[in-house]
């Protein structure tokens, strides 16, 4: 018989699990979407998420974390920025798009960063990164011309 030591699996096991609570996620999201529209909805998820960070840190036992108040602030602007303004779209999208849609889209960000990097912050690329960039847009390419009944909204939950 043989065994896999799950120890060398661990990366490997987070990311698909981080991919496949992402998916369904989507799916609760969109299905929500339907009754909540997208600001209330991220302001609800907002709130349970500010809970568990206070009970978190409750358990920690570090109240008040030694942290300047610069690098404090920005992380709070980045998180207004990134959560409330890019959360509350991404709920509009699954609105409007559909889970599988909206996520299909979404595989697109880190291609479209790491471009953005070259453009504007000169960075450099090696052969790896731009072959990945090309197989996700091949990817997304061939999925968005591919013909497939033309559905609503939340279609990811037929192929989950």
């Amino acid at each position: 018989m043989l065994i896999l030591p799950l120890t060398g699996l661990k990366g490997e096991i987070a990311a698909l699990s981080a991919a496949c609570l992402w998916a369904i996620a989507s799916v609760v999201y969109g299905r929500l979407g339907e009754r909540i529209p997208p600001l209330q909805l991220n302001l609800t998820k907002g709130i349970v998420a500010i809970a568990f960070l206070f009970l978190t840190i409750f358990i920690n036992g570090e109240l008040f974390p030694s942290i300047a108040p610069v690098p404090l602030s920005l992380i709070l602007l980045s998180g207004v920025v990134g959560i409330g303004l890019g959360d509350t779209v991404f709920f509009a999208s699954i609105n409007t798009l559909g889970a599988r849609r909206a996520l299909l889209m979404g595989t697109l960000a880190p291609p479209m960063t790491a471009i953005g990097g070259v453009i504007f912050l000169q960075e450099k690329l090696n052969i790896n990164a731009w072959c990945g960039i090309l197989l996700t847009i091949l990817g997304v390419a061939w999925v968005v011309t591919e013909r497939t009944p033309d559905t609503t909204s939340n279609d990811l939950t037929t192929h989950l």
